[in-house]
């Protein structure tokens, strides 16, 4: 019982500091990035494997040779940054916050695919697109981070 009052006495400040305007705004911002590098990284890596063609081997140096496609390390690079952004965010905000407000990237990078890459995208995608992007913005309403005493309070 002790042990979890010190646990509570810790995370009240976080959750009073989470709820100010500042860290409200660095948690989009980060958001953001956290989005725009997935996209960028992911039709970055798509466009260079296109032109590196089909790598099934053995051979280690086949994927040496992908990777040096200008494409595909522009992508690995972003995608890096994408990751740095990802434990940035998930260290100040919950998974339950996190992973469905970032699934906006499934959304731009089937745009992206289409636009950029050329993609064919069924209805049955867009309909899931739109599905994605409805359950984006209802997760973006919800606060990034709480507490097991703030659900009890909101739940009752």
């Amino acid at each position: 019982m002790v042990d979890q009052s010190r646990r509570s006495a810790r995370t009240a400040p976080i959750l009073e500091q989470s709820k100010s305007p500042t860290f409200t705004s660095k948690t989009h911002l980060l958001t953001a990035i956290v989005v725009l590098t997935n996209v960028v990284g992911n039709v970055c890596l798509s466009h260079g494997m296109q032109e590196v063609g089909r790598t099934i081997s053995a051979s280690p140096a086949d994927y040496v040779r992908a990777l040096l496609n200008p494409w595909v390390l522009a992508g690995s690079c972003t995608l890096a940054l994408w990751m740095i952004s990802d434990l940035a965010l998930l260290s100040r905000a919950d998974l339950t916050f996190v992973l469905p407000v970032t699934a906006s990237a499934y959304v731009f990078i089937a745009i992206a695919g289409h636009f950029v890459l050329g993609d064919r995208i069924s209805w049955e995608r867009w309909l899931g697109i739109v599905v994605i992007t409805l359950a984006v913005v209802l997760a973006e309403e919800t606060p990034s981070l709480t507490s097991k005493a703030e659900y009890r309070e909101h739940s009752q």
